[in-house]
């Protein structure tokens, strides 16, 4: 589990394909944060794990679960580190949703532009103002909406995972 939601932050190099139009001098730009961020984080997250390991004991590793974060924050800054470390990993999820919010909705515009979806005029219309997919956007807040609620209990949860 820890492993899928260690993927699921590397997503953002996933949405990057969505978002390819709006970046300034693509050809060189890519080659750069491709190289530069993949190495960045990758380092970052083997210096992290080897942190976990000096700084949590194993019999609390071994029990934490998903929570070894909080745990290395507690033990590294005390009481008010567990907090803080749970509240960037909360921004870190909280930013990682507006990218994929923020593609899916370029998708649906892309895919009203090709004509390849009923009201392809719908979906590939853009905000006078900002220049975003509000329709395409609204549509996937919509669908989103609706599965949230259909499925309730162990169901949700079997659809999030």
């Amino acid at each position: 589990m820890a492993f899928f939601k260690i993927m699921w932050s590397y997503d953002g190099f996933a949405n990057l394909a969505s978002s390819l139009g709006e970046l300034k001098n693509p050809e060189r730009n890519i080659q750069r944060a491709t190289f530069m961020r993949i190495t960045t984080v990758a380092v970052l997250f083997l210096l992290a794990n080897l942190s976990f390991f000096v700084v949590v004991p194993y019999a609390d590793m071994s029990t934490a679960g998903s929570s070894v974060a909080a745990i290395w924050g507690q033990n590294l800054f005390g009481p008010s580190g567990r907090i803080v470390v749970s509240l960037l990993i909360f921004f870190v999820v909280c930013a990682c949703c507006e990218i994929t919010t923020y593609s899916a909705s370029r998708v649906g515009q892309a895919t009203g532009e090709s004509r390849l979806i009923v009201f392809p005029k719908f979906f590939a219309a853009l905000n006078g103002r900002f220049g975003t997919p509000v329709n395409a956007l609204a549509f996937n807040f919509l669908m989103t909406m609706l599965q949230m609620f259909m499925f309730s209990g162990d169901a949700f949860w079997m659809v999030m995972d």
